[in-house]
C-alpha cells in the first residue's frame, strides 16, 4: 500500500539516478518541414476485451489470459486521489485506502488477509493498493481454480467499493501503521523531492496534496474526515473493475453484474475537479542542498499537456516518435559520459506522466564536482546538436529496427501476455480512456506508423524541446566535494541559453561495420549425453570438458535463457590483486569485446533481441544471456567472443574509474547507506577480503591488471556449466552449441570454489550508530550460523523465514501499529569449507519506541523457538509455497537452476517435489526456530538522528 505510487516513479526519474529535461528561452531551431500527415484515425478496442457500463455509472473491462494459468489479476479503479481532498483531509485519500485492509462489511478486521494468505496469496505481492494525486488502484491476484475462490475475490472488490466500515478502533489502530509509511519515506531524496515540487506544480492544488499527507493530519483528522472522503468520491461513476485472467469471461461479467449493481446510483453527487496545472510561466529555477544527498543533479524539466490517452493513429504515432527520440538520444548522452574528463558522470532524457493534466519532458545530468554549470551546458548541447543536424541515417535505422522487432517479438509471444501487464494496461485505459489494441493490431499500426517516421520528425522533437515553455531548471547540491557554492538563478539561465544558442558539430557516427567475430571457432564433439527424463533435461559434456544442460519449454515462444557459471571468482584474486578483482566489473563493463566497446557493441546488434551480462561474482564468474530463437546464434557468437575477446580500453576504464570515485565519495553521505556499509564490515569482522567500496579501495587498484584478470577469469571454457531454457528442440541447436560452446578454449583442468573463510563475529554483537536528521530509526538483528549441505536444511530455513516474516507482520505492524513493515531475509551460502545462513529482520520506527519493538520482536523469536507458529501459520505457509510452485514450474526462469542443483548434487527433481511443503508441521518449525534462531549468536544494529537534529513528525 504507497502513496504517490506512479507520481513518484515519474519525478524520480526527473530528479535523481540517470536522468531527465531541460529548456530555457531561445530563437526557434531551423527544421525541415514533414512529409504528408499520416490519416488521423480512431483506435480500436481490442476485440477480445469485453467492456460494459452498469446503469448506476460503474464501467468494467474484462479479458481472458492464458497465463498464468489458475490465476485472475483484479482491479477496482478509482479515479480520485489527493487532489480531491479537502482542506482538512490532507493524507486522508491515502489513509482510506490503508483502512479497505482492515475491515468491511464481509471481512472483519484482518480476516481479509488471513483468508487470502490461506489461500497461498502473500500480503503485497497478490494484495496491494496504491494511492496517487488522480487515483486509488485496489490490486487483488486470485486462483481460479476453484469458483468458491473466485466470487470471494470478486466480493472483496465490492467490498472495497463501498463497504469498507471504518471502525473507531481500527482508524485509530491505523494511524501508527501510515505514520510509519511517513516515517519510511523521510530523508534527503524526499527533502530534495519536497523542495522541487512547489516550483513544478506552481500555482496548482497539486502543490499542497502529497498522496501521502501530513503527520498533523495522520495523527488527529477525525474519522469522520475519513468518512466524508469515502462518502464524497467513492461511488460507482467514478469506478471501473479490471478483471483478466484464466477464467470464462461469460461467467465473470455476470458475477461483475451482480456484484457492483448493489452500489447505489449517485444523486447530487460532487463534480471531480480536473485540477489545472498552469502552462503560462516562462522559464522557473529551484535549487536546493543536502548534506545527505549522495548525488549531485542538475534537471531541466518542460510541463507539457498531458497526452498519455492515445485514442488515434496521430497519437499513436507521436507516441512512437517519442520513444524513438528519448532512446536516440539516451545513447548520445551517455557516449559523452563514456569518456574521461566528461562534464558530466552520466546524463539522460525522458517524457514522463507527472499528474493527471501535466507531463515531464525532462533533461537531466548527475554532476561532476558540483559543477552545474558545465553539466547543463554539456547536456543542452547534445540536445541543440539534434536540433541543428538530427540523427544519422544509421541512428535512425537501427532505432526502427529495434522498434520493429519487438513488435514481432510481442506478436509471437500473443498467447504468453501475463494477466497482470494486460490489467496494467486496462487499468491505464480506465484512467486515461486509450483503447487497449489487441496485438496484432497494435504490430501491424506500429509498423505502419513506422515507415512514415522520418529524420526530419525526430529532428523536429529537439527543436520542439528547446523552444518550449513553461520550463523549471532545478539543481540539488551535495554540500561536499570542492567547495564551489551552487550556481546562482542567472547562471543557470545564461549557461541554458548559451548551449541552446551554440552552433555545435555535426555527431560523427563510428564504424559499426566489423564482424563480431572475423573467423568462426572449430566445433567440439559431445563425449557424452545423459537424459534426465523426469524433468525433460539433456545433458551434455563437451569434449573442452564443458557441460551443457538443455531444457526446452513451451512456456514462451520467443525466448531462449542461457545461463554459465564457473567456480572461482574475486576470491581467486592474490592478496596484492584484490582491490583489483573487487572493481573489476566496474573498471572493466565499458572496455568492450573484439572490436567494439561496449556501447558500440550495444549498437551492432541493434535489431535483434538479445541481452547479455558478464560478470565476475565473488565465488564465482557468470554469463547471463536472454535471446529470442532466430537471434541465438547472433547470441552464442556473443558468448564465444566475450569468453576469447576481452578488450583493454584505457579510456574507457578511467573513465569508469573517475565514475566510480565520485560514486563512492557521494554514497558514504547517505546515512542509511553508511549504516548498510557498517553491518557488512562488522558481520566480516572487517576482513580485508571484504572490504567496502571505498576511494582508498580504488587506490589500490592496480589498472594493468584489470583486463588480464578479466580474461583470466573466462579462459577456461571447459570449466563452464551452461543452461539453455525455453523454445528450442535439442537437435536444432545442438551445431551451434558444439561451434561456440564446444569450441571455447580450455585448459584441461577444473578449479574449485576458493574456501575463503570469513566468520561472522562470534557471540552476540551490539552496534548504535546516530547519523541522519529525521525522526527515524533503523533496527538489523542479524541471526548467522553453519548449516549443512542437504535441500531439506535449506527448505527448513526458508520456510521458518516465512513464518517469521507472517508473525512479526502482525505483531509490530498490525498489533503495536510499530512500522510500515518488517523485512526478513535468509541468504545461503554453499563453500568449500562450510555452508552458512544469515536471517536477517530489519523495521524502521519512531525513536522512542524502538526498545519496545526490539522487545516485541525477540518475544516473537521466543515464541518460536518455545511453542512454535499456530497451525494457521503453518498452513499459510504451506499454501504460499504451494502456489509459488504452481506458477513458478511453468516459467523459464526456475528451470535456469539446473546448474546450481547439480553443484549441490541436489536432485533435479525437487523442482518438481511438493512433499517439503506439505510435510510442513508446527514442531517441524519450532525445530528449526530453535536452530536458525540462536539468540546467544546473533548480531543487533541500530541507526538513529543524530543529537539534537530536531526533527519533529
Amino acid at each position: 500500500m504507497t502513496a504517490g505510487h506512479l507520481f513518484r516513479a515519474a519525478f524520480a526519474t526527473a530528479t535523481t539516478a540517470a536522468l531527465l529535461a531541460a529548456a530555457s528561452t531561445v530563437a526557434p531551431a531551423q527544421v525541415p518541414a514533414t512529409r504528408a500527415a499520416v490519416p488521423d484515425t480512431a483506435l480500436t478496442l481490442d476485440p477480445a476485451v469485453r467492456r460494459g457500463t452498469l446503469p448506476n455509472g460503474l464501467q468494467y473491462l474484462i479479458r481472458h489470459a492464458r497465463k498464468p494459468e489458475h490465476r485472475a489479476e483484479l482491479r477496482l479503479v478509482v479515479r480520485v486521489g489527493s487532489v480531491h481532498e479537502d482542506a482538512d483531509q490532507q493524507g486522508l485519500a491515502h489513509f482510506v485506502e490503508h483502512m479497505a485492509f482492515n475491515g468491511t462489511r464481509n471481512f472483519r478486521r484482518h480476516e481479509l488477509r488471513d483468508y487470502l494468505e490461506l489461500v497461498g496469496m502473500k500480503f503485497g505481492a497478490h494484495l496491494n493498493a496504491y494511492t496517487s494525486f488522480d487515483e486509488t488502484v485496489y490490486m487483488l491476484t486470485i486462483p481460479t481454480d476453484s469458483a468458491p475462490l473466485l466470487e470471494t475475490g470478486v466480493q472483496i472488490l465490492e467490498d472495497w467499493a463501498h463497504g469498507i466500515t471504518f471502525e473507531a478502533d481500527e482508524v485509530e489502530a491505523e494511524r501508527g501503521v501510515v505514520l510509519g509509511e511517513w516515517r519510511g519515506r523521510l530523508g534527503a531524496d524526499d527533502r530534495t523531492f519536497r523542495a522541487h515540487f512547489p516550483t513544478l506544480m506552481r500555482d496548482s492544488k497539486y502543490a499542497e496534496r502529497l498522496p501521502i499527507g501530513t503527520p498533523a493530519h495522520i495523527e488527529h483528522a477525525p474519522r469522520e474526515a475519513l468518512l466524508r472522503f469515502y462518502r464524497d468520491w467513492y461511488r460507482a461513476d467514478l469506478m471501473t473493475v479490471v478483471a483478466v485472467g484464466d477464467f470464462d469471461v461469460d461467467a465473470m461479467e455476470a458475477r461483475l453484474r451482480r456484484h457492483f449493481s448493489r452500489l447505489a446510483r449517485p444523486t447530487a453527487a460532487r463534480p471531480r475537479p480536473r485540477v489545472a496545472v498552469p502552462l503560462t510561466h516562462g522559464t522557473l529555477v529551484s535549487t536546493t542542498a543536502d548534506e545527505e544527498a549522495t548525488a549531485s543533479i542538475v534537471s531541466v524539466a518542460v510541463k507539457v499537456a498531458n497526452a498519455e490517452g492515445v485514442a488515434t493513429s496521430g497519437g499513436y504515432r507521436a507516441r512512437i516518435i517519442a520513444a524513438m527520440f528519448e532512446n536516440m538520444l539516451n545513447s548520445r548522452l551517455a557516449e559523452v559520459a563514456d569518456k574521461p574528463g566528461a562534464p558530466y558522470l552520466g546524463a539522460g532524457y525522458s517524457l514522463s506522466p507527472l499528474v493527471e493534466p501535466v507531463e515531464l519532458a525532462t533533461l537531466s545530468a548527475r554532476v561532476r564536482d558540483n559543477d552545474f554549470v558545465a553539466a547543463l551546458r554539456a547536456m543542452v548541447r547534445e540536445m541543440a546538436r539534434v536540433a541543428q543536424h538530427g540523427f544519422t541515417p544509421g541512428e535512425l535505422a537501427r532505432e526502427k529496427a529495434s522498434q520493429m522487432r519487438r513488435g514481432e517479438q510481442l506478436y509471437l509471444e500473443r498467447d504468453n501476455i501475463l494477466a497482470g501487464t494486460t490489467a496494467h494496461k486496462l487499468t491505464r485505459m480506465a484512467l486515461t480512456g486509450a483503447p487497449l489494441l489487441d496485438t496484432e493490431a497494435s504490430v501491424v499500426t506500429a509498423r505502419r506508423l513506422m515507415s512514415s517516421i522520418t529524420a526530419e520528425d525526430l529532428q523536429r522533437e529537439a527543436a520542439r524541446w528547446l523552444e518550449a515553455r513553461p520550463r523549471v531548471v532545478m539543481t540539488t547540491a551535495t554540500q561536499r566535494g570542492t567547495g564551489r557554492s551552487g550556481p546562482t538563478e542567472a547562471q543557470l539561465l545564461a549557461a541554458f541559453a548559451e548551449a541552446r544558442a551554440a552552433t555545435v558539430a555535426a555527431y560523427v557516427e563510428p564504424d559499426l561495420n566489423a564482424p563480431l567475430l572475423s573467423t568462426a571457432p572449430a566445433p567440439g564433439t559431445i563425449v557424452e549425453t545423459t537424459v534426465h527424463a523426469s524433468v525433460g533435461v539433456t545433458e551434455w559434456l563437451l569434449s573442452n570438458g564443458a557441460r551443457v544442460f538443455l531444457k526446452p519449454t513451451d512456456y514462451r515462444a520467443d525466448e531462449v535463457l542461457i545461463s554459465a557459471s564457473s567456480p572461482g571468482g574475486i576470491q581467486m584474486a592474490s592478496d596484492s590483486d584484490f582491490a583489483t578483482a573487487a572493481l573489476v566489473n566496474e573498471l572493466q563493463g565499458a572496455s568492450g569485446f573484439g572490436s567494439y566497446n561496449a556501447r558500440q557493441l550495444g549498437r551492432r546488434i541493434a535489431g535483434k533481441i538479445i541481452d547479455v551480462r558478464q560478470t565476475v561474482q565473488q565465488l564465482n564468474e557468470e554469463w547471463l544471456g536472454r535471446s529470442s530463437r532466430r537471434d541465438l546464434p547472433t547470441t552464442l557468437e556473443l558468448l564465444y567472443l566475450m569468453f576469447t575477446q576481452a578488450r583493454e580500453d584505457s579510456s574507457a576504464m578511467v573513465a569508469s574509474a573517475e565514475k566510480l570515485r565520485s560514486a563512492m565519495i557521494e554514497h558514504a553521505a547517505g546515512p542509511v547507506l553508511a549504516f548498510q556499509d557498517t553491518i557488512r564490515a562488522v558481520m566480516a569482522q572487517y576482513h580485508h577480503r571484504a572490504p567496502t567500496p571505498s576511494p582508498a579501495l580504488l587506490d589500490r587498484v592496480r589498472f594493468a591488471r584489470v583486463p588480464t584478470f578479466f580474461r583470466e577469469r573466462f579462459s577456461n571454457g571447459g570449466d563452464f556449466t551452461f543452461t539453455f531454457v525455453g523454445a528450442f528442440a535439442v537437435e536444432d541447436i545442438k551445431p551451434l552449441v558444439l561451434q561456440y560452446i564446444g569450441g571455447l578454449p580450455s585448459t584441461g583442468t577444473r578449479e574449485t570454489t576458493p574456501d575463503v573463510r570469513i566468520p561472522p563475529p562470534p557471540g552476540t554483537v551490539r552496534r548504535t550508530m546516530q547519523l541522519g536528521r529525521e525522526p527515524q530509526t533503523y533496527t538489523a538483528i542479524a541471526f548467522h550460523g553453519a548449516i549443512g549441505g542437504g535441500s531439506e536444511e535449506w527448505f527448513d530455513v526458508t520456510a521458518l523465514t516465512e513464518v517469521l516474516k507472517l508473525r512479526l507482520t502482525q505483531r509490530i505492524r498490525e498489533d503495536l501499529a510499530g512500522s510500515y513493515g518488517v523485512q526478513v531475509q535468509t541468504n545461503v551460502s554453499y563453500l568449500p569449507g562450510g555452508n552458512s545462513y544469515g536471517t536477517t529482520i530489519v523495521f524502521i520506527a519512531d525513536p522512542a519506541r524502538r526498545e519496545e519493538l526490539t522487545a516485541a520482536t525477540f518475544a516473537v523469536i521466543d515464541s518460536l523457538r518455545t511453542v512454535g507458529p499456530t497451525e494457521q501459520e503453518v498452513a499459510k505457509v504451506r499454501s504460499q509455497f504451494l502456489r509459488q510452485n504452481e506458477t513458478a514450474r511453468l516459467t523459464n526462469e526456475m528451470w535456469t537452476q539446473l546448474g546450481q542443483l547439480r553443484d549441490r548434487g541436489w536432485s533435479f527433481d525437487l523442482l518438481l517435489d511438493d512433499s517439503r511443503p506439505q510435510g510442513m508441521t508446527v514442531e517441524s518449525v519450532r525445530q528449526s526456530a530453535r536452530r536458525f534462531l540462536d539468540t546467544t549468536q546473533y548480531a543487533h544494529f541500530v541507526l538513529e538522528p543524530s543529537p539534537g537534529s530536531g526533527s519533529q513528525p
